[in-house]
């Protein structure tokens, strides 16, 4: 359940939002109403009290990061105040830590901004028919690992020697046919879809009433190792954070937005994380292993 109340901070000058329970998508069109409500009343600089919120999801998130888009177009700013360890996490996975000013308290309103701030102001494209707004930050070049190759899946032709063993800490993100296990014996019938998000690594056997196994937080030291026949993984911190919808009258596919990234960075070779619905990531067409001594 989410509750809100609205006060007026005295001296400062502010509209706080206290907020409390869950932002997700069933309470993110009440916050959206909050937000266009006080812009147009005049508020330019809003801050949120999070203390309370329990859980944001990426639903959530979506209306924090268009309410942040539209003030700083007028010079105004969404202030995050009080937020949980939690809560926090969420929005650094996401990368908003960088888009947002986080302080702990009334008493550092005045204070830096600290990392907590975009470095840059947001800047709007349309490029082939997608509206793109992305905000640019310094950082060092990642890295990328290419693992196995394709064919055999075809031929469901795989064996032993095809098995690469991957470290967790080689790979922030990333897709391909996996395993989890010590033994090839124990983990050949175990191989199906795989995918990692922020070091956390999720497969999906190929078996009959299957199920999502996982590994949080994979890349602390526990002597684990991804099994893993074909794939990639890149791992590097994010010098975009983007948003994008279609232009009036356009459509966005897969492909098209792949091209708006590309030529917005200028790389010949680029890692991208999209939060979005998925229908699939990769081989759930499959119907086992595809392993040849099976």
């Amino acid at each position: 359940m989410f509750e809100y109340h609205l006060k007026d901070l005295a001296g400062i000058g502010l509209k706080c939002i206290a907020m409390a329970g869950r932002i997700d998508a069933l309470s993110a069109s009440s916050i959206q109403k909050i937000f266009e409500d006080l812009v147009l009343a005049g508020e330019r600089t809003l801050l949120a009290d999070m203390a309370d919120v329990t859980y944001v999801s990426s639903a959530g998130l979506r209306i924090f990061l268009v309410a942040q888009k539209e003030l700083k177009k007028v010079g105004g700013e969404i202030i995050l105040s009080g937020i949980t360890d939690s809560v926090f996490e969420i929005f650094r996975m996401s990368g908003f830590t960088q888009v947002f000013r986080i302080i702990g308290g009334l008493a550092d309103i005045a204070g830096p901004t600290g990392a907590g701030q975009a470095g840059s102001g947001i800047v709007p494209r349309e490029i082939k028919g997608i509206m793109v707004e992305y905000v640019e930050r310094e950082c060092s070049m990642g890295s990328l690992l290419a693992i196995g190759s394709p064919e055999k899946a075809e031929t469901a032709s795989f064996a032993k020697e095809d098995v690469v063993e991957v470290r967790p800490t080689d790979m922030e993100f990333g897709c391909g046919l996996a395993a989890l296990g010590s033994s090839y014996e124990e983990y050949k019938a175990l191989f199906g879809e795989s995918m990692t998000v922020k070091n956390n690594f999720f497969f999906y056997p190929a078996v009959k009433q299957s199920a999502v196994d996982f590994v949080l937080k994979a890349d602390e030291d526990r002597g684990i190792t991804y099994k893993m026949l074909h794939g990639f993984g890149f791992r590097g911190d994010y010098r975009y954070l983007l948003s994008f919808k279609e232009a009036p009258g356009g459509t966005i596919d897969l492909a098209g937005l792949i091209m708006s990234f590309m030529e917005i960075s200028s790389k010949n070779v680029i890692g991208f994380v999209i939060i979005a619905e998925s229908k699939g990531v990769w081989a759930m067409h499959l119907k086992q292993p595809p392993i040849k001594e099976l």
